[in-house]
């Protein structure tokens, strides 16, 4: 297991979804590579250490939701995050992922 990962609460979804992510107050581009209720995988091009914080951005059929996340692990250019999430969030990402699958 990657230094510093945690054990997912679900399997994750192999997804390729463009999406944003903001660290320190800027918005960046990312492609989700997979994702779950609880957590993703994305594709960046930014250091970041386990524990960091970041903002996401997804959409579905206009509506753009903001998630918060914690990065969970880092291998190169790929990192994974846990979500901060309600359970009315929880429901938009199972609508996400049944869009994407």
């Amino acid at each position: 297991m990657a230094e510093g990962a945690l054990q997912r609460d679900s399997r994750r979804v192999p997804v390729d979804i463009e999406a944003s992510y903001s660290f320190s107050g800027k918005w960046y581009p990312c492609v989700l590579h997979d994702l779950t209720t609880g957590g993703a995988g994305l594709k960046i091009n930014q250091f970041f250490v386990v524990g960091d914080t970041i903002r996401m951005r997804l959409t579905l059929e206009g509506d753009e939701r903001e998630l918060a996340a914690e990065v969970a692990n880092v291998s190169e250019n790929r990192i994974g995050v846990k979500f901060l999430t309600d359970p009315e969030t929880v429901g938009f990402l199972k609508a996400v992922i049944k869009a994407h699958k």
